[in-house]
């Protein structure tokens, strides 16, 4: 961006004045103070120029903060899924040491059992689970199974039927948990 600097004796008079009024050129207010307020005035211009979205950009920051802070408290509030498996392994008979297992390929396992290697994913994200754990069975050699996690069984009965057919299709094994005992 190129910046035009105004020149000097070149500024332009507010309307409804005149040449020779008082501040505006009259050679009597040629001194110092004048023209210390005219350079000031065209280096706030040049500023403009240079930097004319500052307030902008500046609010756009606060509302991305604040943005960024809600993402936050809705994630928090809404569970976490790592948090789920940790809780659930027990009850799968998965020891601490198969929580979160990076397998040969480089993927993650969220939990490998004596018999199956499961995937635990939310009702809502249904659609990837049975995917995710399949290959985790051709890459294990266990068998495929896929825990979903509920939290309003109501809302979530479409979701829980889909995966039903689809494991059902597939002949993966699937669980369905309540989180925060909402029934």
């Amino acid at each position: 961006m190129r910046l035009e600097l105004p020149q000097a004796g070149a500024a332009e008079l507010p309307e409804g004045t005149k040449p020779g009024a008082r501040g505006h050129g009259c050679e009597a207010d040629q001194g110092r103070g004048t023209e210390a307020v005219r350079r000031m005035r065209q280096a706030k211009e040049v500023a403009k120029q240079a930097f004319p979205l500052q307030e902008e950009n500046a609010m756009k920051r606060i509302v991305g903060v604040c943005l960024l802070i809600i993402l936050f408290l809705i994630a928090a509030a809404r569970g976490d899924e790592a948090t789920e498996v940790k809780r659930l392994a027990p009850k799968y008979g998965v020891t601490p040491e198969n929580i979160e297992v990076r397998l040969s390929d480089g993927s993650w396992a969220d939990m490998v059992g004596r018999q199956y290697v499961y995937e635990v994913e939310w009702a809502e994200n249904h659609y990837e689970a049975p995917g995710q754990a399949t290959w985790y069975s051709i890459v294990t050699g266990k068998r495929p199974a896929v825990i979903l996690l509920i939290r309003d069984w109501e809302k979530s009965a479409k979701h829980i039927w889909r995966a039903k057919a689809i494991c059902k299709r597939l002949k993966i094994k699937l669980y369905l948990e309540s989180v925060n005992n909402k029934q």
